[in-house]
């Protein structure tokens, strides 16, 4: 990262997240019979894709060719004149934020 602290983040708004987005997709759900009136259905929101849903968006191929490339970019950004990658966190920050892996094997009884 930078010295300038405007530009924290800019990667990342744009064009990292509209693309888990919109490759993730939105998935459309059919409406809700509805008992009290039969001629109306309930209708339901729609959720997001695999890629827009970051608890799923490793699940999706695509994901690592997406993230690949944000990797390159990155490299890129940071052989540019004035560019620096930064510091790492402090090993306290690594320690303090909660990690979260999924069994998808369900072997520990999750």
């Amino acid at each position: 990262m930078d010295e300038d602290s405007s530009t924290r983040g800019r990667l990342e708004s744009f064009p990292h997240d509209p693309i888990h987005r919109l490759v993730g997709g939105v998935i459309p759900r059919p409406p809700l019979p509805n008992p009290a009136d039969p001629a109306n259905p309930i209708p339901q929101e729609p959720v997001a894709g695999g890629m827009a849903f970051p608890p799923t968006a490793g699940f999706d191929p695509i994901f690592y060719v997406h993230h690949s490339n944000l990797d390159r970019l990155w490299a890129e950004w940071s052989y540019m004149p004035g560019k620096s990658c930064g510091h790492f966190p402090p090993q306290d920050w690594f320690d303090d934020n909660p990690w979260h892996f999924y069994d998808v094997t369900l072997e520990n009884g999750s």
